[in-house]
């Protein structure tokens, strides 16, 4: 976070990041970041080939308060409804 922080402390260095860049910054895994993106957790935009993060997005995403970052399981499975979510998300607070 202290690199995030020091973004957040005057203009972005850049626009843009990579999944790369932003789990770096983020400090989390390349495949946490793409779990994020991938359940618009953290924004993002495509341009061509490349899936490019928003700076803006980084600093919303590192200032939630989530409760609940994990699909919830039930019986050892994964379950993966919007009723379940929102039911895990109550549970937590």
């Amino acid at each position: 976070m202290e690199r995030l922080d020091r973004a957040l402390d005057g203009p972005p260095p850049r626009m843009l990041y990579t999944r790369r860049e932003a789990a770096e910054l983020l400090s989390l895994s390349v495949s946490t970041v793409q779990m994020l993106v991938s359940r618009g957790m953290l924004g993002s935009r495509k341009m061509g080939h490349k899936r490019l993060i928003p700076h803006a997005s980084l600093v919303a995403f590192a200032q939630k308060n989530l409760t609940s970052l994990w699909l919830p399981k039930h019986n050892g499975k994964t379950v993966n409804t919007e009723r379940s979510i929102a039911r895990a998300e109550r549970e937590a607070s």
